[in-house]
């Protein structure tokens, strides 16, 4: 599960604020999907995240931090793909949560 940065939209500073509100805005308009999280091809969005994973599989590291992990679609798909992989993520966007 995707966990909110510390800190909050309301006292975000203006870059990071554009930042949150674009990402607010695409799940607002298209919904809990890849658009929804500005990507703009679901086929494309698996193909990065079996990438990622093929990544760090050589890595003798055991947590994947996903910054900006939006609404959570690359956890959704390490446990799809049956991935054993300790995983800890943190978005901008509370409304992603």
């Amino acid at each position: 599960m995707c966990h909110p940065a510390p800190m909050s939209a309301k006292n975000a500073s203006p870059p990071y604020q554009t930042i949150v509100d674009h990402y607010e805005s695409c799940l607002e308009i298209h919904g809990d999907n890849n658009l929804g999280v500005d990507w703009p091809n679901k086929v494309d969005a698996k193909t990065r995240y079996r990438v990622m994973l093929d990544i760090v599989k050589g890595c003798n590291k055991e947590t994947l931090l996903d910054f900006g992990c939006g609404a959570g679609h690359f956890l959704e798909y390490i446990v799809t793909e049956s991935e054993s992989a300790s995983y800890m993520a943190s978005t901008l966007t509370p409304s992603n949560l």
